[in-house]
């Protein structure tokens, strides 16, 4: 088995160290550090020598550095391992001998890492090194061949210029010939190509051949050689304009055949004047057609909008770009197109309005607001003059009122609902006031908001007729703020106010409980909240400020209605137990022979429905606080109660009864007062009502011995029920 040559590492080692430059820079830095040695040792010398005495060091910083410094510039690796063996142990030498050759393997491994990685890019920049220098020896040939042959051509075309001179003049002069033979014979084979022309319907062709010779024609025209061409030509060119006449007058003039026609003849030279109204009638009789197929009711607003877009309004735009094209685009020509088309689209979109607004209560409005907003493009590309906005702006208008009209609808059927729910209510029962009044504000205010929403789609950003001001300004303070606020509130508040008497409101009163509930939120926050609202997403939008919203107006008059509500409620209730306690005494026999052992019937029934006016209350109110006596009521009740003490100290006890009868005239009190939005004053109310008509049924009346005892009963029996209300 052979073995290794041991000089392979060696060879291998000093190949990557030529490739590197590694080797000129360590015989470079061992040489620059021997010879610093070297100065090193003379100068000790020569400071030895001169008995110590310091000199100026001309060597610099760097020349100074330690060399046993590993990681140094300058470091000897031969003082190095001399100042380790005297310095450290032998096992401080093993650790510093393990750790060197830890950093050597691991620099070794970076060494090969770095080559193995570069390697490729390496031999890749020498092969393009390579093929430069080869490319630029080829280029630097091709260079030198290319100057060998400009200058070539110089030469010779030095050459041609000095052997054609002399003959020069005479070459122009037969050129000038040649161009003016050549022109002879194109005027004396014009009435050939002009027939030629005629027969392939190559009619552009002609004009052209024709407008290029006329002006040698008409001015040697009485020349006899180009007197007959003249002729010639002229009677071709009558017949070529005979027949494009024809043309214009049978085909579409929207079509290209149509259109060169009539340009022709403008070439041609006919009148500018007469050829526009000629134009003009054949394009009436198209643009009428599709006129007649626009106005033509459809069964979606997609479909009118799209035929009226993609046919009238398409026809119109192709017709302006074709008369300016074929005319000219001086304003004084345009009047006649612009008038046309304005006349045209002002025609269309007053048909429009009324099949739109015929539309308004079946359609979408997203679907209305995009095929508006579609129509208000199309029509600004065709006439900006034509004023689409108060088409758009009515249509707007318009759908505002549906959704108002719709919206009194659902809260009129909403109100209609919630009595139906409190009239199925069997006797004795309470009814879900609080669910009948949460139901009927949540809906009212979901739909109100609904609404709002679905407007909010006329001034989207992406619309275009919604930039225009005067179209928001419309929009959203006569539609939005009058109509559909203002409006919608006047009316929720008129229907509230007027829907009792619409009722059997006097069989069922629990009902004036909700309306006034539902007015007293409409002021707390109902109206503040959807003013504000509408405000936010609609005068928002506009650049200028606009009237603030009447909200407080709106809710002024929205207490009103509900404390008009609450109090007629206490007077129907009052008014109720009144006639009980009315009838009762003044029909009852107080002059009974027995002495009483209950209460009167009537009394116990006055109670429960007291009790169950309590209930309805608590349902849709809060408490209350329980009003102090004034001081006229404190000194009237002192006064009385003297009163009796006398009387009873001159008549004895006998004449108690009538002494506690005098009680019922010892306060003096408001009996119809307004009304607080709690239970105990509204409870308080129909409790003040009853008792004065029962007071008042009392003073008529005679009453026996036991006839006041029963009195005396009843009132103890109000007295308590009632306190504890």
């Amino acid at each position: 088995m052979a073995t290794a040559d041991p000089s392979e590492p060696r060879e291998h080692r000093s190949l990557l160290k030529s490739f590197y430059g590694l080797e000129t820079v360590s015989s470079e830095r061992e040489e620059v550090v021997t010879e610093r040695t070297e100065m090193t040792d003379l100068q000790n010398e020569e400071t030895i020598n001169n008995n110590n005495v310091p000199e100026v060091d001309f060597v610099s910083k760097d020349d100074m550095q330690d060399p046993v410094d590993i990681n140094g510039k300058y470091f000897l690796s031969k003082k190095y391992v001399d100042k380790m063996l005297s310095e450290c142990t032998l096992t401080q030498l093993d650790e510093e001998n393990t750790k060197l050759s830890q950093q050597v393997r691991e620099l070794d491994s970076d060494i090969q890492t770095l080559v193995y990685e570069n390697y490729s890019k390496f031999i890749a920049a020498t092969e393009t090194i390579r093929q430069m220098r080869q490319d630029f020896k080829h280029m630097e040939q091709e260079m030198t061949k290319l100057k060998h042959s400009m200058v070539s051509i110089n030469e010779m075309s030095s050459q041609i210029d000095t052997a054609l001179s002399p003959h020069k003049a005479k070459i122009n002069k037969l050129a000038s010939i040649h161009e003016l033979l050549r022109k002879l014979q194109f005027l004396y084979g014009l009435p050939g190509r002009l027939k030629k022309c005629l027969e392939l319907n190559h009619h552009a062709l002609a004009v052209r051949y024709y407008s290029r010779a006329l002006p040698i024609l008409q001015r040697y025209k009485d020349t006899p050689a180009f007197f007959s061409i003249h002729e010639d030509c002229t009677d071709i060119m009558k017949q070529l304009t005979t027949k494009l006449h024809s043309v214009v007058q049978t085909t579409n003039p929207f079509s290209d055949e149509n259109t060169e026609s009539v340009d022709l003849l403008v070439k041609l030279g006919e009148d500018k004047d007469k050829m526009i109204d000629l134009f003009m009638v054949s394009c009436r009789v198209e643009v009428d057609v599709h006129f007649q197929k626009a106005i033509k009711p459809r069964k979606t607003i997609e479909d009118y909008v799209g035929v009226a877009c993609e046919g009238l309004l398409f026809i119109l735009h192709r017709l302006g770009d074709k008369f300016r094209e074929i005319f000219s685009r001086k304003k004084e020509v345009n009047v006649i197109l612009e008038t046309f088309i304005h006349d045209k689209v002002s025609a269309y979109l007053k048909k429009a309005e009324v099949f739109l607004l015929e539309k308004v209560a079946s359609s979408d409005p997203v679907v209305m607001v995009r095929s508006l907003d579609k129509l208000y493009r199309q029509v600004i590309v065709v006439t900006p003059d034509v004023v689409c906005e108060s088409l758009v702006s009515k249509i707007a208008l318009s759908m505002i009122q549906l959704y108002q009209n719709q919206l009194q609808e659902h809260f009129y059927s909403l109100l209609e609902q919630a009595f139906a729910d409190i009239s199925k209510v069997t006797s004795g029962e309470l009814p879900p006031l609080a669910k009948l009044y949460t139901s009927l504000h949540d809906e009212f205010r979901s739909a109100f908001k609904a609404n709002l929403i679905a407007l909010k789609e006329f001034i989207s950003s992406s619309i275009k007729f919604s930039q225009n001001q005067y179209f928001r300004r419309q929009f959203c303070t006569i539609g939005i703020q009058d109509v559909l606020v203002k409006k919608t509130f006047n009316y929720v508040l008129n229907t509230v106010e007027s829907f009792p008497a619409n009722i059997d409101i006097d069989s069922y009163p629990a009902f004036l409980l909700v309306l006034c509930r539902f007015s007293m939120e409409l002021d707390n926050a109902t109206i503040s909240f959807l003013t504000s609202r509408s405000d936010e997403m609609f005068q928002a939008e506009l650049n200028e400020p606009l009237e603030a919203s009447p909200v407080k107006h709106t809710r002024l008059r929205a207490v009103r209605t509900a404390s008009n509500l609450l109090n007629r409620f206490v007077y129907l209730t009052g008014d109720h137990l009144s006639k009980l306690y009315r009838d009762n005494t003044l029909l009852q026999d107080w002059m009974i022979p027995t002495e009483p052992n209950d209460v009167t019937a009537v009394i116990r029934r006055s109670v429960d429905e007291l009790g169950y006016l309590d209930s309805l209350a608590a349902m849709l109110f809060d408490e209350g606080v329980k009003e102090e006596s004034s001081e006229g009521s404190k000194k009237n009740y002192i006064q009385g109660y003297q009163q009796r003490k006398l009387f009873q100290s001159h008549h004895g006890s006998s004449q108690i009864g009538s002494i506690n009868v005098s009680r019922l005239f010892s306060e003096r009190m408001t009996y119809y007062s307004s009304v607080q939005f709690n239970k105990f004053s509204i409870l308080t109310g129909v409790i003040k009502i009853a008792l004065k008509a029962f007071l008042e049924a009392a003073r008529v009346c005679t009453f026996g011995k036991y006839g006041l005892q029963q009195m005396q009963l009843d009132l103890a029996y109000l007295h308590i029920y009632i306190w504890r209300l």
